[in-house]
């Protein structure tokens, strides 16, 4: 372990000083070989000592954890798109209003709202008003305006509440 963490350090020590592209690669494979080593010893002495049901946790935690560091931190490196910053994230309310044969209450639901191309399912009908109103942003409606633009026709919609609902039965 000592000998593993001394060989990871004096790596990173020489790639920082070194300007010489072979040299950095040779001392990145050792660099790499101690920190290996060095994660599976102590990978095998928490295996050894941590009771099972510590164990399990630790097999779906650490690997969560890791990728939720590595993402955050490869975001501002990486951007998803290289076009992200221009994207239109206005609030847009481009949905027809759905007509209703009677009067309905927010916490409906579950509500199934058709559009001729697509189907889809939320939870209550005040978060299928929310996605008329607030959620649909102005990117959101040049997608949709292109997938329009491929139908001959305008699409049909329309939405299904439950039978079960206090206003479906008046």
């Amino acid at each position: 372990m000592l000998f593993s963490g001394l060989l990871y350090g004096c790596g990173v020590l020489v790639t920082a000083l070194s300007a010489s592209l072979p040299v950095v690669a040779a001392v990145s494979v050792a660099t790499g070989a101690g920190w290996l080593v060095t994660l599976s010893t102590l990978n095998t002495s928490m295996q050894l000592t941590l009771s099972a049901w510590v164990r399990a946790r630790k097999g779906t935690l650490v690997p969560a954890a890791s990728l939720l560091v590595v993402g955050a931190a490869s975001l501002s490196l990486l951007p998803l798109l290289p076009d992200t910053g221009r994207v239109d994230r206005t609030v847009s309310a481009h949905w027809p209003e759905p007509a209703l044969v009677f009067d309905t209450v927010g916490d409906t639901g579950p509500v199934l709202a058709e559009i001729a191309y697509e189907v889809f399912e939320v939870p209550t009908w005040d978060e299928h008003l929310r996605q008329h109103h607030e959620r649909t942003t102005g990117f959101d409606q040049q997608v949709l305006d292109r997938v329009r633009a491929l139908s001959r026709t305008e699409p049909r919609s329309r939405h299904l509440l439950p039978a079960r609902s206090a206003a479906a039965r008046g």
